[in-house]
């Protein structure tokens, strides 16, 4: 239920502009962690070495991490929308409450969190 929700898009949000600006500023977000990593390639490699394939390298692995993580906080989101018998859309978890309220309860009901 929850990757059914992280993974087909709703057409209809695609045509507002805010939420290309806030997928634009969620990727410079996520990407600015990496900018470290560009000038430590700068500093160790040679100067005639070509990074071209690491300069592709970091924005891959940052996009698969985030497939991942939503892939993640979705899953755990529709567990919770489950058992609340709720739809995802209307479980009202952001931000911080994702973190701190969706995570420890979803965790606390799962069926081998006693172990």
């Amino acid at each position: 239920l929850g990757l059914r929700y992280y993974l087909v898009p709703e057409w209809g949000r695609l045509l507002n502009p805010w939420v290309w600006v806030a997928a634009g500023q969620q990727v410079f977000f996520s990407l600015a962690v990496g900018w470290g990593t560009y000038t430590t390639f700068g500093a160790l490699n040679p100067r005639d070495y070509n990074f071209f394939k690491d300069a592709w390298i970091v924005p891959a692995v940052n996009a698969s991490t985030s497939f991942l993580a939503g892939c993640a906080v979705f899953g755990v989101l529709g567990f919770l929308s489950l058992q609340q018998q709720t739809d995802v859309a209307d479980l009202d978890l952001e931000g911080v409450r994702l973190a701190f309220v969706a995570y420890p309860t979803a965790i606390a009901n799962m069926p081998i969190s006693p172990l």
